[in-house]
């Protein structure tokens, strides 16, 4: 893991060795040449709802996206018709387009509007009560501030970064965004989650075509193509 961490980021081992103890779980993405990707979740349960956070992600070039497949799936079959949040820091303008390509109308903050439900705020807020390690937390712009950051700076995805910076998101600042998944365990909203999920995979599976659009999407804040 270290490793792989010195491969992939600037990030030195202690900063992964203080934060091993924070969390609950490892996921892992090997192959035959060794490990890919890793992801750092914690969890809790608080009235009634389980509350999945997934901390510091590192991965060989697209590694992550398997990775996150295989822990989205498993945990939806454990979960079934009970209710959960899935919530993330995220300093990577890639993993945010993916995840807003996989997620787009059931991930908040949303892009092309600004409200946001009381009810996510709720449990932003319960994440926050709940899990010491996350810093300054900043409700107004729904992101968080560390005196550490994972971002490397490119010329990619800079539409991305407009979007963070317009919402006073400065990645280069040591701030994060955050992006929360509610899992309502109900029929309806399960399919139709399902349903966006799977039109997602299929842009990823075509990306090439697709990557063009979703980045357009953040610059005229559309709902759809």
């Amino acid at each position: 893991m270290i490793r792989l961490v010195q491969q992939v980021s600037t990030i030195s081992k202690e900063y992964l060795i203080q934060r091993l103890p924070i969390y609950d779980t490892i996921w892992l993405v090997e192959d035959s040449q060794g490990l890919q990707a890793f992801q750092l979740i914690q969890n809790f349960h608080y009235q009634d709802r389980d509350y999945l956070y997934f901390g510091p992600l590192f991965s060989k070039g697209h590694q992550f996206l398997p990775l996150f497949l295989k822990i989205y799936f498993t945990t939806i079959s454990k979960y079934k018709r009970k209710p959960f949040f899935m919530i993330t820091e995220i300093q990577n303008p890639q993993v945010i387009l993916v995840f807003k390509t996989l997620f787009w109308n059931t991930s908040f903050p949303k892009v092309y509007e600004k409200t946001i439900p009381d009810s996510i705020v709720d449990a932003v807020a319960c994440y926050v009560a709940h899990c010491g390690h996350i810093s300054s937390f900043d409700l107004m712009h729904f992101k968080t501030t560390s005196s550490t950051t994972l971002y490397q700076n490119s010329k990619q995805n800079s539409q991305i970064v407009k979007w963070l910076q317009e919402r006073e998101v400065f990645l280069d600042q040591g701030d994060s965004q955050i992006l929360i998944v509610e899992w309502q365990g109900k029929l309806v909203s399960s399919l139709q989650q399902f349903f966006e999920l799977s039109i997602g995979l299929y842009k990823l599976k075509h990306w090439s075509h697709y990557k063009r659009k979703m980045l357009s999407r953040f610059e005229r804040r559309q709902v759809n193509e």
